[in-house]
């Protein structure tokens, strides 16, 4: 039996396994072939508002935790003058702001290289000017957060000579409850 779903629950798995009989084996290789001497761990958690937020409409980013997101999308209430960066570009109108980002994808693991869209959509939000303390300041360290791809943020930077450095990437973000979150996934050095 070969799924080809991993990242999003393996739903093709599931509906093999209802509709045909279990295979005696199933193998997922996830690394390197022809041996694997060692894997970093991970750790997955998100990272939400103690408050809820007022200015902040409406935040889509990522598809799934252990991928940087090239797309990100957020609303502001409020408007602003319209701007370009290089990855994000921020209109107004009918007193909503709208940000959409992009940046380039990688695999969580190997962040290094990569545009973050999250991090592009935050850094353009703050421009903005309609974000003041709380939420200001949230924003300004979800930035920070992914500043870098090596948890600087978050006092985790380490690394060893046989897994390599620390890695950490803000994948996802959302409102849930009136609170906004970033979902980080960090791949920790043995």
């Amino acid at each position: 039996c070969v799924g080809c779903d991993e990242e999003h629950g393996m739903s093709d798995v599931m509906y093999y396994a209802k509709n045909y009989p279990a295979a005696a084996l199933n193998m997922i290789e996830d690394g390197g072939f022809p041996v694997g001497y060692g894997e970093k761990g991970i750790f997955e958690a998100n990272l939400v508002s103690k408050d809820t937020v007022s200015a902040i409409r409406c935040i889509k980013a990522g598809m799934a935790s252990n991928i940087v997101p090239d797309e990100a999308y957020m609303e502001l209430i409020g408007e602003c003058a319209p701007f370009e960066t290089e990855w994000a570009k921020v209109t107004s109108e009918d007193g909503v702001t709208k940000i959409s980002a992009r940046g380039t994808t990688r695999h969580s693991a190997h962040p290094q290289g990569a545009t973050n869209a999250i991090h592009e959509m935050t850094k353009a939000a703050l421009q903005t000017n309609l974000l003041a303390g709380k939420e200001k300041d949230l924003l300004s360290f979800f930035t920070r957060v992914n500043d870098d791809a090596f948890g600087t943020e978050l006092g985790i930077v380490s690394s060893d000579d046989i897994s390599g450095e620390t890695t950490c990437a803000g994948t996802m973000s959302g409102i849930r409850d009136g609170k906004i979150y970033l979902h980080v996934n960090i791949r920790h050095c043995i």
